[in-house]
């Protein structure tokens, strides 16, 4: 769900994303002018009751242009029920969550793609919402884009430099019982590639053997519902990741 106060309104992108994929941005440039203006991507309410450990919200993002202070960036959670006020434009309550990205919002952003994340553990028992809040500036244009957004189990930490990128890539359509991969390792082994929804479940695991060089591999064993996967494929040396959507 999505809600401006003006003229700005978050949207879809086909291409913008990371990597080149499908993504989310917002802009409060309208022609050649730029507006003082507030929007909202809401999540669809979240339920984590019953999961055990700790859980973190994650997304990718990326900034034409930061400007310090300009609060452009700003999470939310929302009450149990939270919603806005029918006809009135107003908000619910909502928590200020920013204090809690980890890294914070900063230039980096508007140099290219980082990775944030937040710890949602203390909510996972409650039914919330997440909100990412755009705010515009009348003396900046700028466009802010996420893509990515899930739920997992594993803190953000600094990409180990001793392991390898490893190309990974969703060929064609993926269906409810078939994702297929190219990939490229250095090294021949044993690989362990699973599959995340974007609550950061893993819906499917296999331990794979990879020739060196570029390979092509299909996923089978699955029976997937309607909606957004995550990929990751590696070993101690190397790892990989890509999503897919599944219709």
């Amino acid at each position: 769900m999505t809600y401006c106060k003006y003229l700005e309104n978050w949207a879809c992108t086909a291409t913008d994303g990371r990597n080149g994929t499908a993504g989310a941005f917002c802009t409060n440039i309208v022609g050649s002018t730029k507006y003082l203006d507030t929007a909202y991507l809401i999540s669809p309410k979240l339920d984590l009751t019953g999961t055990t450990g700790n859980l973190y919200l994650q997304w990718d993002s990326k900034l034409t242009n930061f400007v310090s202070g300009a609060k452009l960036t700003v999470i939310y959670q929302w009450d149990t029920t939270a919603n806005l006020v029918p006809d009135t434009g107003h908000l619910a309550m909502y928590s200020n969550l920013q204090s809690l990205i980890t890294p914070s919002f900063s230039e980096a952003d508007s140099v290219g793609w980082v990775t944030h994340q937040i710890d949602i553990t203390a909510y996972k028992n409650l039914d919330f919402f997440i909100a990412f809040r755009y705010t515009g500036s009348i003396t900046t244009g700028n466009i802010w884009y996420i893509d990515n957004v899930n739920i997992t189990d594993t803190p953000l930490a600094v990409v180990d430099v001793s392991k390898e990128t490893m190309p990974l890539t969703v060929i064609g359509n993926s269906t409810s019982g078939q994702i297929q991969l190219t990939f490229t390792v250095q090294e021949a082994g044993k690989y362990k590639l699973s599959v995340y929804d974007v609550m950061g479940r893993e819906v499917f695991s296999d331990n794979i053997y990879a020739a060196s060089g570029t390979s092509r591999h299909t996923i089978s064993d699955i029976a997937l519902h309607s909606g957004m996967y995550f990929i990751k494929m590696g070993n101690g040396s190397a790892y990989g990741t890509a999503k897919t959507v599944v219709w």
